[in-house]
Formats: C-alpha cells, structure tokens, sequence
C-alpha cells in the first residue's frame, strides 16, 4: 500500500493533471500578459487591485483626448481666417511641410490658396497616375554658379527662336544632337558634356552647363504672386538651387493637406460640452486668447476662477499646465516633464505664456470613451485577477506533477526494476528528435495557421502623444481596455499547451526512465557510431591505422 503512487492508473491521472496544470499555466500566462501589456510580474500584481483612474490605460486616454484638442487647434489655424473657413487664405508650402501650420503669411514665398490646394490635393490623394511628367523641367547653370529653371517646351522655344545656342568642345556633340536628348529624358546630372557654352542672341555666355531635372510635379495651380512655379523660383535668391526642396514641401502638402481638410470637416463634436467628460481649458496669456468646451470658462477675466473649479469636487482628476515646469498642478500619476513638454511642444514658441488645464469627470455622467474605458476595464480586471490565480495554480501543479512523476517513472508497486516500454529502447537520440519534431510540426502548423497567435500577435500600443511629438521612446500601456479576447482565442492556446505539456513529459518520463536503467548513455547513437568505428579501425592493418592517426594529428594541428 506505501507504493500506491506508483500505480499506472495513478501515474495516469497525475500524468492527465500535468498537461492540464501546463495548460493553463500558459494560457494564464498568455491572457495576463495581454491584458496588462507587460510581462513584469510586479507590475500586473499591482494592476490586478489597480483602479482604473490609476491605471496606465486612463492616462493614456487623458493624453490622447488632449491630444487631439491640440489638434483640433492646429486645423482651425490652418483653414480659418478670422474664426471661418476661407478658400483664399495664402498657404506657405514650406512652412506646413516644415512644422503643419500655416499663419497666413509666406515668408518662405512658395504659396498657394487654400482653396487651390484643396482641390489639387484631392486629385492627387486619389492616384491617377498622371501628377508627374519625367522631364518636364531644366535645369541651367548660369556663369556666377545660380541656377534658372525652364519647363522643357519653353527652353526648346528659346532656340527655335535663336534667342539661344550652344556651343560644344566635344567635336561630336551638337545642339541638335543635345537637346533631342534632353527631350527624350537624357542628361540628368550636371556635366553631362564638357565643354558646354549657352550664348544669347548677342553672342554672350547665358550658361555653362544645362541638364533634365528629372521627375517633376505636372501644376495645377499657380502659386499667390507668380504665372507659375519655376517662374516663383528663380525669381528668388533664397530658393535657388533648392527645386527639389520646393518639390518636396509641396508634395508632402499635396499628400496630406486634403486629409486633414477632411478631418477639419467631420469636426470636434465628442470634444464639446455635454459630449464628454473631460473638460479642456486653454489660455494664452499673451494674447488674452481663450479655448474651452465649458460656456462659462469663456471669459479671459475669471481664469484663475474657472481653474480653481476645475480641479475642485471628490470625483475629479485634473493635470494644468504652467508656462513653467515648477507650475505644473495634477492629481495623476503622470511625468510632469513630460507632460510639461508635450503641451509645450504644441506651441510654436517654447516662451510663449500658454496654461493648459484638462480635468476628468470620474463619476462619468456622460457615457462617452472615460466612461466605456472604465466599464471594460472593470469587466477585463477579473480576467486578470483569474490569470494570475491560473498561472501560480497551474506552475505549482506542474511542479508537483513533475515531481511525482520523476520517482514513480518506471516503477511498479510489485517490484523494484525499472521497467521499460517500446520508446524508451530507441536510441537516445531519435527519441528526443521525434518529441521536438512532432512538437515542432504542430507549433508550425498552428502559428503559421494563425490559429495561435492570429489575434494576439498584435498587442495593443498606447502611445501618449508626448512620445509622437518629442520622438522619445513609446510609452506601452496596458490592454485592459483596447484587447478584446475571444473564448476561442483562449480555448486554442489552451489546447496548444496542453499539447506543448503532452510533449514535455512524453520526453521527460522517457529521459528519467532511461536514466533510471543506466541507458541514456549506453542507448545513445552516438554511442553506437563510436563502437562502429572502432570495430572498423581494429580491423585495419597498422599502415592505415598509422595513416589515420597521422591524418588526425594534422587536422588537429590545422584547426589549432
């Protein structure tokens, strides 16, 4: 009776908890890790009693809310004159290529109407495939080292007129010969024939060297001052010899504007009173200017008011942000440089004296995005308590599973011996090759099949917008809130780890039973390729035994 746990039914149970206690170690495992978005076992212990106003994930929610509050500022300034949408406002591609913004003015002097903008973009947002022309445009050298730039049918009417010719010092090139090659998309760098002079009708040298610009914008539009885009550029000393820049900006104008003008329409109707729980409070102190989507913060005079009831009530989280980092005011877990920084970085000038104020209703009377993050946090919280639970239960059982199993491993109650079963008398070996490679084929088959790891392979990212604007390391906030796991997702890496476990002590009971018989050795192939060899070299004549050792004596020498 002292031997019971030696019994196959036993062994057999003990075996069935094993897998089972595995699998749901990995599971646990893979449920709590997703939810909490870290694999640090403190920090999943702490979320497990974590409320969700504490939580990483309503941090995040708050930064990406402000966010997008900057955001909805940045558009109005970019398509509103005077608090309207006007078609005429002059936009300086280079400047919203450089920081998006554009404040009516075009210092860089590369210009277009909203309006004209607008409508180019559209068409070039839905890829016709025609905004481009290969070799649209030329490019001269003057003698003094500037540039002039002509469109490729203009510059050919300049010499049908005879208002310019080139000379060559190559005695095999001739104007003809050259400006058919430009027309055909030749010539795309400087130098392209040495010895070039471009004289005007008076006989004088005009330019030193001409080639093709290459691939070039086809204009919809002319730019605000100007009959066309080249005819802007060389008329000015700051953008010679900077085409390409230009091309550039206005592209990446082209390709987003239209976007955002779309994004400007939908509007900010969630970020307005009544719509939402947070409340958003901007001052700037310079100009006297106020933003808010409370009707009764709007006066400039009771500022210092309105902040005071913003961050007064029991059920309220509130971050403000001061001119000066000393300033900064919040009821949150959060990095005060941080957010310091990223509502600084909102502002085109880092002095300028901007406050900040955000602050959350938390006992959520509008059922808005802070109110459906907190209910699924709350509903996923339990999840990630039962994940823990699961994964300590499961590592125990497993634990004990294998204790138990590494001393009844062939063993009988009756007797002593360790007995053997088929597997075990293969060779070493093979019978570590077959567990891996049946665990293997399955775990490729699954993974390659998405049916592990289709929906978990992405895990969520919150990123607060601080990171995006600064290009400081991404913050990864928990899942609680963003994952949404199917029973079937569960279910499936349930059933890969109990095969996964199936495997492990498939091999492991055959590897402690080989010990056990003093075989793991002796059973080896290795072993049997060893005796082999010898069997083969005893039965050699001592001239090739002599030259086999001398063989080996120099391949150990080489490799040393």
């Amino acid at each position: 009776m002292g031997k019971w746990y030696r019994k196959a039914a036993v062994k057999a149970a003990v075996l069935i908890a094993g897998v089972l206690s595995g699998a749901v170690f990995v599971t646990s495992f893979a449920v709590g890790t997703t939810f909490a978005g870290t694999a640090d076992p403190a920090k999943i212990l702490s979320m497990t009693n974590q409320p969700y106003e504490e939580s990483a994930d309503f941090k995040a929610a708050v930064s990406d809310s402000m966010s997008q509050v900057f955001h909805m500022f940045r558009l109005e300034d970019l398509f509103e004159m005077d608090g309207a949408y006007n078609p005429e406002k002059p936009v300086d591609v280079v400047e919203y290529y450089r920081d998006g913004r554009a404040d009516g003015e075009y210092a860089a002097g590369v210009a277009y109407t909203l309006g004209d903008l607008l409508e180019w973009g559209e068409d070039y947002s839905s890829d016709a495939g025609d905004d481009y022309t290969e070799n649209g445009v030329i490019v001269c050298q003057k003698p003094d080292g500037q540039y002039h730039y002509y469109y490729l049918e203009e510059f050919l009417a300049l010499f049908g007129a005879g208002e310019l010719r080139m000379e060559f010092a190559d005695a095999y090139m001739n104007q003809e010969i050259y400006l058919q090659g430009l027309e055909n998309g030749m010539y795309e760098s400087s130098g392209a024939s040495g010895g070039m002079k471009i004289l005007g009708s008076d006989g004088s040298t005009v330019y030193t060297d001409c080639w093709n610009f290459g691939q070039s914008l086809r204009e919809q539009f002319a730019p605000v001052g100007a009959e066309n885009l080249l005819q802007l550029v060389n008329g000015s000393e700051d953008l010679n010899g900077k085409l390409s820049a230009v091309y550039d900006a206005l592209e990446m104008t082209l390709g987003t504007i239209y976007d955002e003008f779309s994004t400007y329409q939908y509007g900010w109707d969630h970020l307005e009173e009544g719509n939402t729980n947070l409340t958003y409070l901007y001052i700037n102190t310079d100009t006297k200017r106020v933003e808010t989507n409370r009707s009764e913060y709007r006066e400039y005079e009771d500022a210092e008011k309105n902040l005071e009831a913003m961050k007064s009530g029991d059920y309220v989280k509130y971050m403000f942000v001061y001119p000066k980092l000393k300033d900064f005011e919040t009821n949150m877990n959060v990095s005060a440089s941080g957010e310091w920084e990223a509502v600084k970085s909102q502002e085109t000038g880092r002095d300028s004296g901007i406050i900040f104020a955000a602050s959350v209703d938390t006992s959520y009377p509008v059922r808005d995005q802070f109110y459906e993050g907190r209910e699924i946090y709350d509903q996923n919280v339990p999840f990630l308590r039962y994940s823990v639970a699961g994964f300590f239960a499961g590592g125990i059982l497993l634990l004990i599973s294998a204790v138990w199993l590494t001393a009844a491993a062939g063993k009988r109650p009756e007797d002593e011996e360790v007995h053997l079963n088929a597997f075990d008398r293969w060779k070493t070996e093979l019978g570590a090759a077959a567990v891996v490679l049946a665990w293997a084929c399955v775990t490729w088959l699954a993974v390659g099949g998405e049916y592990v790891g289709g929906n978990w392979g992405e895990p969520y990212y919150a990123y607060s917008y601080y990171n995006l604007a600064t290009g400081t390391e991404p913050q990864v906030y928990s899942a609680m809130f963003t994952r949404d796991l199917g029973m079937a997702d569960v279910f499936t890496v349930f059933l890969y780890g109990a095969f996964t476990f199936l495997c492990f002590f498939w091999g492991y009971t055959s590897l402690v039973r080989r010990i056990k018989a003093k075989i793991l050795w002796k059973g080896s192939l290795l072993l049997a390729v060893i005796r082999f060899s010898e069997r083969v070299f005893r039965a050699r004549t001592v001239t090739v035994r002599a030259g086999l050792l001398f063989g080996g004596f120099l391949c150990i020498q080489w490799l040393a």
